[in-house]
């Protein structure tokens, strides 16, 4: 038995060119996956949805939404894959490029979530499949890797650009814009986002940019105030051991606060942990527990901050506050910094100032006589201050770009 596919449709699938593949698992902060999270190449038309285990792959050879039909579509060396966002009926038809019939998969009822429809017909000559969605056709074509999805809807394949950036949102919320070339690898990408939005965010969205640490795979949002970019949110990473820093507590308390707590407010470091080994120093720039590119800023640039655009220290809590967080006034929260009162650890290990109170540490040491003492920038409800304290101190880390 013969079918003929249209000359046009088989066509435009031979210009397909090379595809653009990313994949990977998406989390929030604290590990736990995230399912229905949209992905997409900026410009490229195509989109995937994490699954119910958080994994997710991204590809023009691969994944195109069909909203009316509740699936996605993957042409890939496995074959067809259709990710089902609902329980359907299924069956398949596969054809060479001539049209003859190859193979059939009966009609069979299955469940929400990712299925190979067709194995491996991308190794077997074959040249289009017909799909049947509850008993309705979708034509699917496919040539190397590239693919198109019906003669209306044809979708050329495209190679991956060092420019493109990956767009991640939940519903009509952008988690994150992430350049692609920041990505070590294609595969195998871990992005660990901030869900929670009990602390909005400024009105301010063409100040922020998006960083990823690549130790952890935490997306971390930037501002830029000025001429420089400052991370907008604590810093959040716990080393290799996973023992560095500490999770903020309620005042009074002696004993860490519970993960959330780090994921709200970032981790609370003694000065040392703040160096991660270094020297401290109040002129060269040193990394510290901070991400490759970026560093512990000195006295020096947090004072540059505390001028820039028009700010002065008598207001600066008003502008760097976050509009929530605080048991105070709420914050203007003006530049998009977004300062959250995470408190600080005495030496005597008792957990302070939380919703009163922010400290972080610079990398600038204070001389003095038989202590090791180091300068903090800080904010109240209404002012900015610099601070000495003790390196056994621990306060939080907010990082600036090189």
């Amino acid at each position: 038995m013969r079918r003929i596919v249209s000359i046009r449709f088989l066509l435009f699938m031979a210009t397909c060119a090379s595809a653009i593949e990313l994949s990977g698992t998406v989390s929030d902060r604290l590990g736990v996956v995230k399912p229905g999270v949209t992905f997409s190449i900026a410009g490229s038309g195509q989109e995937a949805r994490s699954d119910a285990s958080g994994r997710w792959v991204l590809s023009t050879a691969g994944v195109q939404r069909r909203p009316e039909m509740g699936l996605s579509l993957r042409w890939s060396d496995r074959g067809v894959l259709v990710q089902l966002e609902r329980p359907a009926t299924l069956g398949a038809e596969w054809f060479d490029s001539r049209g003859a019939l190859l193979g059939r998969r009966a009609a069979t009822r299955l469940e929400a979530g990712t299925h190979v429809l067709v194995d491996g017909v991308a190794r077997g000559g074959v040249a289009w499949v017909k799909i049947l969605v509850d008993g309705r056709p979708l034509l699917v074509g496919g040539v190397g890797s590239g693919w198109v999805v019906g003669e209306r809807s044809a979708s050329p394949a495209r190679s991956l650009a060092s420019a493109d950036s990956l767009v991640v949102s939940m519903g009509s919320r952008i988690l994150a814009t992430l350049p692609v070339a920041g990505f070590p690898s294609t595969s195998g990408i871990s992005l660990k986002l901030d869900f929670d939005s009990t602390f909005p965010w400024a009105a301010v969205q063409d100040r922020y940019g998006w960083l990823r640490d690549v130790r952890d795979g935490k997306i971390y949002r930037t501002v830029r105030i000025g001429t420089s970019d400052w991370m907008a949110e604590n810093l959040d990473y716990s080393g290799s051991t996973g023992t560095t820093g500490i999770c903020p507590s309620a005042s009074g308390s002696t004993v860490g606060g519970a993960p959330d707590s780090c994921a709200r407010y970032g981790r609370l470091y003694t000065w040392a942990e703040a160096l991660a080994g270094a020297n401290g120093s109040s002129t060269s720039r040193i990394q510290g527990v901070c991400p490759a590119g970026w560093h512990l800023p000195t006295t020096t640039e947090w004072r540059a901050l505390a001028t820039a655009e028009g700010m002065a220290y008598s207001t600066l809590g008003w502008d760097l506050r976050a509009t929530s967080g605080w048991t105070t006034e709420p914050g203007r929260d003006a530049k998009g910094f977004r300062a959250l009162a995470g408190g600080f650890r005495n030496p005597e290990g008792n957990f302070l100032s939380r919703e009163r109170m922010a400290y972080w540490w610079t990398s600038t040491p204070y001389v003095v006589q038989g202590a090791t003492v180091a300068d903090a920038f800080g904010v109240d409800e209404r002012r900015g201050f610099v601070d000495q304290l003790l390196a056994t101190y621990a306060v939080g880390v907010r990082c600036l770009a090189d």
